[in-house]
């Protein structure tokens, strides 16, 4: 990946990002974002990263990074900031048009994600990911609606799909004008997609404008200022014009966030074993049957947090992942543990 990016002068080594656990993003807003450059020096988020939490003794060897992401994710995804709304059913985020933290917070992010591109890290960034096809220009379609608001994206498709022969009028059935109701502190507020838009009658002629228009505005207009803030921060690190010429987007996404879809029957392939365990012995038959047969994807993305800090596999898959189960002594009463040290 370190074609992607401008390359460092021959004496950087590192960028020590230090943070506390409990102010890990007010750190984060000072050391990543208000950084001055000095003059004729090229920017320092540009170098290899290390990580190291305050008043804690270690070396990052790769986990205290992928803590560190885990962390920081998941503050500035929470409900406290109010920067992305949350949909329950698809456990995916997108940018809040109507949030009240300032533009700089959206590029945090974007430039945390450029980071862990640039240092080559999986990180999980739970946005929808038509983000990835924002950042390379393209336009959001039905098919990007529907993986991130399926039961809204079926709404659109009945309009798009509906035929009124023998039938009511489609304007009769949905009853839709150019115009979508937002809630806004509390208080319902109708935004119009096109001028004078909420006197404008859905119908079958204009029907395909209307969907487009809604599409449009969920994913770009109602939060044009979050997103440009979010790419500001990417762009610092990534050359998106020059990414698009080597990836799609999908191929973006899984070298940043790792495989979406996961094979379990390849880490099985890929395990090694040690100190009395092996392939073939009863212990190990019984915890692949009950990993591969009876827990659902959800437990076994459990099992991969635990064991490696992240349930996403790299670019290369769960069959090259260093994938080790070892016996810790004979005693029966011992719960397992985990070293996420080197991952």
């Amino acid at each position: 990946m370190a074609s992607f990016f401008n390359r460092q002068p021959p004496m950087a080594t590192h960028f020590l990002l230090e943070v506390g656990r409990e102010t890990i993003v007010e750190d984060c807003l000072q050391k990543i974002i208000h950084m001055s450059k000095k003059a004729g020096q090229a920017d320092p988020l540009k170098l290899p990263i290390i990580l190291r939490f305050k008043d804690e003794p270690g070396i990052d060897e790769g986990g205290v990074r992928k803590e560190f992401f885990q962390l920081i994710m998941a503050e500035l995804f929470s409900s406290t900031y109010g920067m992305f709304k949350h949909n329950e059913d698809t456990q995916l985020y997108w940018f809040n048009g109507k949030s009240m933290e300032p533009p700089i917070y959206f590029e945090l992010v974007g430039s945390l994600m450029g980071i862990a591109l640039h240092n080559g890290l999986n990180i999980n960034v739970p946005l929808a990911p038509v983000v990835f096809k924002l950042l390379f220009g393209e336009r959001p379609d039905m098919s990007d609606m529907l993986i991130w608001q399926p039961e809204l994206a079926n709404s659109l498709q009945f309009i798009l799909d509906y035929e009124d022969h023998a039938k009511k009028p489609l304007e009769d059935i949905v009853c839709r004008t150019f115009s979508v109701d937002v809630e806004s502190f509390g208080s319902i507020e109708s935004i119009d997609l096109i001028p004078n838009g909420s006197e404008i009658v859905v119908n079958k002629e204009n029907r395909e404008h209307f969907v487009r228009q809604y599409i449009e505005y969920e994913f770009q207009r109602q939060c044009a200022v979050q997103f440009a803030s979010f790419k500001k921060g990417f762009e610092r690190l990534a050359d998106t014009s020059f990414l698009k010429d080597v990836l799609n987007a999908d191929e973006l996404e899984q070298t940043i966030c790792g495989e979406r879809k996961l094979n379990f029957a390849e880490l099985k392939d890929g395990a090694r074993y040690c100190n009395g365990y092996t392939r073939e012995c009863k212990e190990m038959t019984w915890f692949w049957d009950i990993v591969l047969n009876e827990w659902d994807e959800a437990k076994r993305r459990k099992l991969l947090t635990f064991s490696t800090g992240s349930d996403r596999a790299p670019v290369s898959g769960l069959k090259h992942m260093k994938f080790y189960i070892i016996k810790d002594g004979d005693e029966e009463e011992k719960l397992p543990t985990s070293h996420t040290c080197f991952n």
